[in-house]
């Protein structure tokens, strides 16, 4: 699989209240072209996430919008049901290691992955005892289905079918073969929480969700219809797996000819705060802010609050529209950061109006919207 980045040109999204003037999103020339949208709800944050998706998308960029709301819907950008139930149209396989990831990363890289995915399911980290369990559990699944070290360059090597309920399967057969009660214990525990996933269609429908596919044309996955108590965990998963793939084919080469920054694919996420786990050190909102522009991924994050997107990620997040906020102290925060007088962010601005910070520039702005 190949993925072509692509240059963005800039994006015209709004005007200074104050000159008159046009203004200019320029993700390419930013530090990491990732941009954050802060507002109450109503103020206009997803109109406006959706003005500039819709012009990343216009760019060729590949834009994978993450809506939870059914907010999000752009003319000519597919959408794709990740509900439970009926209403889903595809599955997760988030144990399934792809060609690509085997080639780089080998079966213990793609291992790992698996194993942290499901270890994000709880609250509470998964025991040394549990880790070892589970990693032998899915080595001998993988094992069962052809997918071995010897077999890692090969295509047909990860063209396997491998849900949640498969590992369950395995864990209770391997729980009846266990001699004592503590190892009855360690099964228990992962069969309670692999049963969790099993139990949820999203990972076991027939059609899978491709990760090459989203990154070579992109889709709004609608989100709605998934347990509101599932939705982060799954918006996470998926993010981990779209950027270990990004992550394999390697760092995007710059020219020093090029205008700017090149993106292979453009992650929009509305609701933030509910994807961001603020006490992980290892959130992969996180880490894609903090590492993502040598491979080409940009974020465009909307959220309520600066809170709700931790200080790791405002810290390296370049661009930063402000809409309106009924919290004082929230209102406060973003002044500091953009460096306002107090009360400023409420003084005449409404909906879709408020500030535009652009690396050091701070303005005034109407943005545009759809």
């Amino acid at each position: 699989m190949v993925i072509r980045p692509i240059q963005v040109p800039p994006i015209n999204i709004g005007i200074d209240a104050l000159s008159g003037r046009g203004l200019g999103f320029f993700p390419g020339l930013c530090a990491n072209g990732h941009a954050e949208i802060t507002g109450s709800s109503g103020m206009g944050k997803s109109t406006v996430a959706k003005f500039i998706a819709s012009y990343l998308f216009c760019s060729k960029v590949p834009v994978v919008i993450f809506d939870f709301h059914d907010d999000l819907a752009i003319s000519g950008i597919r959408t794709l049901h990740l509900g439970d139930g009926a209403s889903g149209e595809c599955s997760i396989r988030f144990l399934e290691p792809t060609p690509l990831a085997l080639e780089v990363f080998g079966l213990r890289g793609c291992l790992e992955n698996a194993v942290r995915a499901i270890e994000a399911t709880g609250r509470r980290k998964l025991g040394d005892g549990q880790i070892n369990v589970l990693r032998s559990a899915i080595m001998e699944l993988w094992r069962r289905l052809g997918i071995t070290e010897s077999a890692s360059d090969s295509p047909a090597a990860a063209a396997k079918s491998i849900r949640p309920s498969d590992l369950r399967d395995l864990l209770l057969e391997k729980k009846d073969e266990a001699e004592s009660s503590r190892e009855r214990q360690i099964f228990d525990g992962l069969i309670n929480r692999v049963d969790v996933l099993a139990a949820c269609a999203i990972f076991e429908h027939e059609s899978p969700l491709r990760v090459d596919d989203l990154l070579q044309n992109g889709a709004r996955l609608h989100m709605q219809g998934i347990p509101a108590s599932m939705r982060g965990w799954v918006a996470r998963t998926l993010v981990n797996m779209i950027y270990a793939e990004i992550a394999a084919m390697g760092p995007v080469k710059e020219s020093p000819f090029d205008a700017g920054s090149p993106f292979r694919v453009y992650l929009v996420l509305d609701e933030a705060g509910s994807v961001i786990r603020q006490k992980a050190d290892d959130c992969i909102i996180k880490t894609i802010a903090k590492e993502s522009r040598k491979f080409g991924v940009g974020l465009l994050l909307a959220a309520q609050t600066l809170d709700e997107l931790s200080e790791e990620v405002v810290a390296n997040v370049d661009t930063h529209f402000a809409l309106p906020t009924r919290s004082a102290k929230d209102a406060r925060k973003v002044e500091q950061k953009l460096g306002l007088c107090k009360g400023a962010l409420n003084c005449g601005t409404g909906r879709w109006s408020g500030f535009y910070q652009s690396g050091h520039n701070v303005y005034k702005a109407n943005f545009y919207h759809l």
